[in-house]
């Protein structure tokens, strides 16, 4: 374009394509024909037209990746594609990713044979999500072979629903008695019929009544074990009985009172008296001060010196043999009358009566 086209072009660019409004165009450059941003966003939208039913689209998709998860889970915790790990590369989409991608476009999306999981097929078509559903499928068809392919008896006697599922390679379920494939109407259904539901219950009964029979018979010979066991004296009238329990002691209730009675009432106290060296029955309320059997011996104690020593008021000292009263805290403790009688034992203990003599002649 030459000189003059470009100034033309200039001019007449001076209003808005958008909202007709004025555009201050620069001196150099390319024109401009939009006044703003958002005039220049809506001017690309008019001339690419987005899908109208995209958010449509889009919320389908989302609803069916959510029935998805109610029944497997997170799937952001799956992988995208059907390598193994160690073959996809870093930064690799998760399942739930490609199917946000795919399920909007009506992109072909997949479901596992064996546990009826989303995944995207990538190469070589399998049936199934995971190496370990392949496994299992592989498994199936072999256990097919071997129930039905392999009896012919079996042939003769399939219904039309289970040949369809066989042609059609669906899963088919077996029975737990006779082993014959049979359509799945529910997930809890174990037996292809009534004749072989009745057959397990039969075994069912048979192998609960030989249980029952087991256990009796060991509870019989265990009550015989225990019952020689249980065959003991009695621990208060020693009357030999038989014990309803181990832990039976006693053979009626009223040798279990009369042990709960010695339980509860502690044993009396015999006590030799200080003046008539007799014995008496102490009152446990005055056990720390109850010394004789009647006042009368009390009164005869009292009038003598000799009561003293008896109650162990006044006692020789352990060093020197002088008689001393001790303090009544110290009562029950103290041997020696003074402190120097007591570091006068130490010494001897210490050093020996030898060396504890020397060392006082010197």
């Amino acid at each position: 374009m030459s000189k003059k086209g470009k100034v033309k072009a200039r001019e007449r660019a001076r209003v808005c394509s958008v909202c007709r409004g004025p555009i201050t165009q620069a001196a150099t450059g390319r024109p401009r024909k939009t006044c703003s941003d958002a005039c220049r966003q809506e001017r690309k939208r008019r001339k690419h037209p987005r899908d109208r039913g995209w958010d449509a689209k889009m919320r389908k998709a989302r609803e069916q990746i959510r029935k998805y998860e109610r029944k497997f889970g997170d799937l952001s915790q799956y992988l995208g594609s059907t390598l193994p790990a160690y073959r996809q590369p870093p930064g690799t989409l998760n399942l739930k990713q490609r199917l946000l991608i795919h399920l909007p476009r009506g992109m072909p999306v997949a479901e596992c044979w064996v546990c009826g999981r989303p995944y995207i097929p990538e190469g070589t078509k399998v049936p199934c999500c995971s190496e370990s559903c392949q496994k299992k499928r592989r498994n199936y068809f072999k256990h097919l072979e071997n129930s039905y392919y392999r009896n012919p008896r079996a042939q003769l006697r399939t219904p039309p629903d289970v040949m369809a599922y066989i042609k059609q390679e669906k899963r088919l379920q077996f029975c737990a008695v006779c082993d014959n494939p049979f359509v799945p109407t529910s997930p809890v259904r174990k037996y292809c019929g009534k004749p072989c539901r009745q057959e397990a219950s039969r075994k069912r009964k048979a192998q609960r009544l030989a249980h029952n029979r087991k256990t009796a018979a060991y509870a019989r010979r265990r009550n015989a074990e225990f019952r020689e066991l249980r065959i003991k004296p009695c621990l208060i009238c020693g009357t030999i009985f038989e014990a309803k329990s181990s832990r039976q002691i006693y053979c009626t209730r009223a040798c279990h009172k009369q042990l709960l009675k010695d339980k509860k009432s502690p044993p009396p106290i015999y006590r030799r008296c200080v003046g008539c060296d007799k014995s008496f029955l102490v009152s446990r309320r005055h056990k720390g001060a109850h010394w004789y059997c009647s006042p009368n011996c009390m009164e005869k104690m009292w009038a003598r010196a000799s009561h003293r020593e008896a109650m162990g008021i006044v006692r020789p000292c352990m060093m020197c043999g002088m008689k001393f009263r001790p303090e009544q805290k110290a009562r029950g403790r103290r041997i020696f009358c003074t402190s120097v009688c007591c570091q006068r034992h130490l010494l001897i203990r210490k050093l020996g009566f030898q060396d504890y003599f020397k060392k006082i002649a010197a």
